[in-house]
């Protein structure tokens, strides 16, 4: 049996701390990926051991100074790999490192009641062979928990107090878990290795919970907000539905009107002046006068507005709608997917300056009992992809993709789906739903 069983050789500190580095790299998004990748995590490894071996022999005075080297070492690894910046990486390294003394500090808890009260026999080989086991299992543990974030596309937006407060846990437990090696008289303090190693581990294990109450608030906030965005686009364009059928309705009045002036304006004895009255009048007729036969009067509504819209705004848009496929969809729904979707497709074109690309067409038509939407725009903006979802290029950057997102959930709602096609500059979104009898 080895002379000291109570700290955990510093070889096997190395190594929980890349198993670690390694856990918040793969959870996080990368700066660097292929064979850069693996070549800086794999030169990781024995950098680190090699760090704690020779900081080993230093002093007690100068044991946090050594530790501090080593979590900067774990810091800029993490930086360099990972697409934060220097915010984001302070706040994963001390994730990490939490989750590393945590990770260490049971498996060693394990190993030493295996080897003291169990068997009574030691071999180095056992040292690795129980870290292998307990941090399998606690690293699967924790990427099946992350992966829950990463199946619902939540990327975590780290501030200020994210980091403060993360390093608070760290300072706190890691200073409380090791009091013990600096004073053994205070109260929270032993000289037993089995009570060293339960404060050791409790006090850890209660850091990885803060970490992850801490996330799960911040994951409940953003689907809550993410709700209310949603909740939020369905009405903005429900209330342009139904403004839109009111000043529709005023204006079919109005030009109403203007017909029988046309006959007094006839009688108008100036030419010159008669014909620019009918001209403004036959333009205004000509701009107002659109009226959209569908086949269902919700979505005459608002292709008739989207289409004024698009003449104000010298955009050709072209549409073949069967409106009566969609008589199974609500009203919210109806005017919440088109109005997203045709929005996005307007705000794309203005951007181009070249008034013959500035082109939108729509199509809604079945296919094997399958209803299809599509949407297609010229654009020439670039395109910006985050996490695999194609974000938006409006100012307000906490509402990034909430269409696109608004008009996934109506076509899922449905039992439905989204594809979107970027080829040769045109922006193509197909929504596939079954047709409800």
């Amino acid at each position: 049996m080895p002379l000291d069983l109570v700290n955990i050789p510093r070889e096997i500190t190395a190594a929980t701390e890349w198993v670690f580095v390694l856990f918040v790299v793969i959870s996080s998004k990368k700066r660097v990926t292929g064979w850069r990748l693996i070549a800086i995590i794999a030169l990781f490894l024995p950098f680190q051991i090699s760090y704690m071996l020779i900081t080993g022999h230093m002093p007690l005075t100068l044991w946090l100074l050594g530790m501090f080297g080593g979590v900067f070492l774990m810091w800029l690894v993490i930086y360099i790999t990972c697409d934060v910046n220097l915010i984001g990486a302070t706040y994963l390294v001390a994730k990490a490192f939490v989750i590393a003394e945590f990770s260490a500090s049971l498996q060693w808890q394990f190993y030493y009641f295996f080897i003291n009260t169990v068997t009574g026999l030691y071999h180095p080989i056992t040292e690795y062979i129980f870290a292998g086991i307990f941090y399998s299992i606690i690293f699967t543990a924790g990427y099946f928990i992350e992966n829950r974030y990463r199946k619902n596309k939540y990327r975590l937006n780290i501030r200020k107090s994210d980091m403060v407060s993360i390093l608070t846990i760290m300072i706190a437990v890691f200073t409380i878990s090791n009091l013990s090696f600096l004073n053994v008289e205070s109260p929270i303090s032993s000289s037993s290795p089995e009570e060293i190693f339960y404060i050791r581990t409790l006090v850890d294990l209660c850091g990885v919970i803060l970490i992850y109450m801490q996330r799960e608030h911040r994951y409940a906030l953003h689907s809550q907000n993410d709700l209310m965005a949603l909740q939020s686009a369905f009405q903005n364009h429900y209330n342009f539905y139904r403004s839109s059928k009111d000043s529709l309705d005023m204006i079919n009045v109005r030009l109403h009107d203007l017909k029988h002036q046309l006959t007094l304006i006839k009688a108008e004895a100036n030419a010159t002046k008669r014909e620019q009255y009918l001209s403004e009048i036959e333009r205004n007729i000509n701009n107002y006068g659109i009226r959209t036969d569908t086949g269902y009067h919700v979505l005459d509504v608002i292709i008739t507005s989207k289409n004024m819209r698009c003449i104000d705004d010298d955009i050709t848009f072209t549409y073949v709608i069967d409106g009566k496929l969609l008589e199974f969809m609500s009203v919210v729904d109806i005017s919440s997917l088109f109005g997203n979707a045709i929005d996005n497709a307007i705000e794309s074109v203005n951007k181009i300056n070249e008034i013959d690309k500035r082109l939108i067409k729509l199509a809604v038509y079945s296919q094997n009992s399958l209803l299809m939407i599509k949407i297609e725009n010229y654009y020439e903006n670039n395109l910006v992809y985050e996490d695999g979802i194609l974000t938006s290029t409006k100012g307000e950057k906490d509402k990034h993709g909430y269409g696109i997102k608004s008009i996934k959930t109506i076509a899922e709602k449905y039992g439905g789906n989204v594809t979107i096609d970027t080829a040769n500059n045109w922006f193509v979104l197909r929504v596939l739903i079954p047709i409800h009898q």
